[in-house]
């Protein structure tokens, strides 16, 4: 894989917005912020906003991006 950077953020489910800061971040490194929100958002939609989710990001030479989110533990609904 000829990932150039990987990127991990927390965002909420189903709340990414393209403003700042998750703007600002990713569209410095050139990934079109965007889709990224629409792909996360689409991705996270049957979650509840509370979820805060790890979200590891792949980023390419080329600006593709693709992403990978973990979900909570079972400890977190205990």
């Amino acid at each position: 894989m000829d990932t150039i950077i990987k990127l991990t953020i927390y965002i909420r489910a189903n709340t990414a917005e393209s403003g700042p800061p998750l703007g600002t971040t990713l569209g410095n490194i050139g990934v079109n912020t965007i889709k990224f929100c629409k792909e996360f958002n689409e991705y996270t939609k049957d979650l509840p906003s509370y979820f805060l989710l790890k979200v590891n990001i792949f980023i390419k030479k080329n600006k593709f991006f693709k992403f990978k989110v973990n979900f909570p533990f079972i400890r977190f609904f205990i």
